[in-house]
């Protein structure tokens, strides 16, 4: 037994020396755990929530909490897998749990974000959005928590009491969720720009174009200030954001808009969901290219794109998020690979095929004595996929016996991920 597992056994939950309380594991959202993962990965328990998750899990103060698509929110202790309490309703819960200052916070297909007290469970308060809520939920400073919507909002609430602070309107709908660097919140949507929002009230700072609708949440990587997004038209996008100071400046020139509704132009009139018959309305990659066309460059305050890959063997949109560690960025796609793509020039380093299409978001780990990075990934073949971030050689793999669309938690020396079939499983040393 490791040194990590030892401690594990002897101090139970309160061992756990990180968390992973976000959908992406931090506000970033670069998809790196701070815990070292054993080399030799084994299974530790299991646990049936009944349904499929609605899109990760989270793991923060010892406990591990799953939204499933049957409307049951579940908190496990993340050390033995025992249920600490369980939420119940009739709505599914399509969007990751978050975990912010004891309290959780998770949206539903019914259009509500509700917040929970994470030891107990009890209801604190709930927030009626007017559409679907897929997106998680993340720390907005000065006691706020931050969120998307698909009415087509960036809402900005009150912790305390669910109150709201501001929100600010986008084109059509918010499935990612946000990122928080410097001041500002970083969102994609299916409108097909890039959002800079001022933190402090919802001030638009800067729009910049990715070609096509996202379903991504950003990925920031703060060494390079680069924001790594997926998009429906087959590509991965990097924008290169501005120094420091220049960044700064950005937000302090923003305007906050006028209050809106949702926009005309999207989700109460989107038309591309199945109907009983044809539409004249435009498609919603067909609104993200007119708004495209219409775009002032000036909105984009200078930042620029600094790279576009897109694969070229086969032509299917990047849902998932990107994972960023040591210059390299992993996504997998619906062509069924997993890319590991060069920061600097958006060239691929390596591909490894699945034999799966994937919809999880890959998150990396360093793993054993040396700290290899692995990047965990789970692929609609039910594996749960772990490559070598410096070659892409599958270093583990584990038979999940179900599709795997959902993203891994790492926490404490832990791997944590479910399948669709409802189970969460839980790896690390015995």
């Amino acid at each position: 037994m490791s040194g990590l597992a030892i401690a594990l056994a002897l101090a139970g939950s309160s061992a756990f020396a990180g968390d992973w309380a976000t959908f992406r594991g931090d506000a970033a959202q670069a998809g790196v755990a701070k815990d070292v993962l054993p080399e030799k990965l084994e299974l530790l328990w299991q646990y049936e929530m009944g349904d499929a998750l609605g899109m990760g899990l989270v793991v923060a103060d010892g406990a591990l909490f799953a939204a499933a698509q049957n409307g049951r929110i579940h908190a496990l202790d993340a050390a033995s897998g025992a249920l600490k309490w369980k939420f119940e309703q009739e709505d599914a819960f399509v969007a990751p749990a978050a975990v912010i200052d004891g309290a959780v916070y998770v949206g539903d297909d019914f259009h509500v974000m509700l917040s929970f007290d994470a030891a107990s469970g009890k209801k604190r308060w709930s927030f009626e959005t007017q559409g679907s809520i897929h997106s998680g939920v993340q720390a907005a400073g000065a006691g706020r928590v931050l969120f998307g919507s698909d009415d087509g909002h960036l809402y900005c609430l009150n912790a305390a009491d669910g109150g709201i602070a501001w929100k600010y309107a986008a084109d059509d709908r918010v499935y990612g969720t946000p990122a928080v660097f410097e001041g500002a919140a970083l969102f994609s949507g299916c409108d097909g720009f890039l959002h800079v929002i001022r933190l402090s009230d919802g001030a638009r700072a800067a729009r910049i174009p990715i070609g096509s609708p996202s379903a991504s949440s950003v990925a920031v990587d703060a060494a390079s200030r680069r924001a790594v997004l997926g998009t429906h038209g087959n590509q991965v996008r990097a924008i290169e954001l501005p120094g420091a100071s220049e960044f700064a400046a950005l937000l302090a020139k923003a305007r906050v808009a006028s209050p809106s509704s949702a926009p005309a132009s999207g989700p109460a009139a989107a038309s591309n969901v199945a109907s009983s018959g044809p539409s004249t309305e435009p498609t919603t990659a067909e609104r993200a290219a007119a708004a495209e066309r219409a775009f002032d460059p000036a909105e984009a305050g200078g930042m620029r794109s600094a790279w576009v890959f897109e694969a070229s063997e086969r032509q299917f949109p990047f849902v998932s998020s990107a994972a960023i560690d040591g210059g390299i960025v992993v996504i997998g796609g619906k062509d069924k690979v997993i890319w590991g793509l060069d920061l600097a020039e958006g060239k691929p380093r390596w591909r490894t095929p699945a034999r799966g299409r994937i919809e999880a978001s890959a998150v990396i780990a360093p793993v054993g004595e040396k700290r290899a990075a692995w990047a965990f990934v789970g692929a609609q073949d039910g594996t749960m996929y772990a490559l070598a971030l410096a070659d892409g050689r599958v270093a583990w793999q584990y038979e999940s016996g179900a599709s795997i669309n959902t993203t891994a938690a790492i926490a404490g020396g832990r791997l944590y991920f479910a399948n669709d079939a409802g189970t969460v499983f839980c790896f690390g040393a015995k």
